[in-house]
């Protein structure tokens, strides 16, 4: 099994976020292959596919490519390209239905730009 990570676009100007559901910035799916892991990716978020013209779509689909063999929890660049930002939060949505939030990896003040 492999875990394939999906990114919110913080489209239209806000991201969408739910503790029930799993839903945040960076969502992780156990799954097989990663047409698998879309498939599953597209219920679990069927509720948070909002997206604008302006900034795209909320969310992009898994590539083969795109699996790992553990999630990876995100740091403060994750999102904004080497800005300061707020960390990233990170939940885990595993094949047996468990959903698992990610503690939040923060850089200590010296190693912030």
């Amino acid at each position: 099994m492999k875990f394939y990570r999906y990114h919110q676009n913080n489209s239209g100007g806000r991201l969408l976020v739910s503790e029930q559901d799993g839903i945040t910035s960076n969502v992780w799916v156990e799954a097989r292959n990663a047409r698998i892991a879309n498939a599953l990716f597209d219920i679990i978020a069927e509720d948070y596919r909002s997206g604008c013209p302006c900034c795209g779509t909320r969310w992009d689909a898994a590539s083969e490519d795109d699996g790992e063999d553990e999630p990876q929890t995100e740091d403060w660049y994750s999102w904004e390209k080497g800005k300061y930002c707020v960390p990233a939060a990170t939940v885990v949505h595993y094949l047996d239905g468990r959903i698992e939030w990610l503690p939040v990896v923060e850089l200590l003040p010296e190693a912030r730009p």
